[in-house]
């Protein structure tokens, strides 16, 4: 995750969240300093392959 969101600027922090066993889950979050960085980030990226994997970026939901 962290070499994808890299090239883009004002990203403030990124975490992979990773089960007991220090395994990734597939998942983690990425802030970045302003709205517009993270809106160009989501357009850019989602929808793309990773590992072959397909990446679904979208924007965290508040519970």
């Amino acid at each position: 995750m962290t070499e994808v969101f890299s090239t883009f600027d004002d990203v403030n922090k990124a975490k992979v969240i990773i089960d007991e066993g220090k395994s990734s889950r597939g998942f983690g979050f990425v802030e970045f300093l302003t709205n517009e960085s993270a809106r160009s980030a989501l357009n850019a990226i989602d929808g793309q392959m990773l590992n072959g994997k397909n990446l679904c970026v979208s924007y965290a939901q508040v519970l």
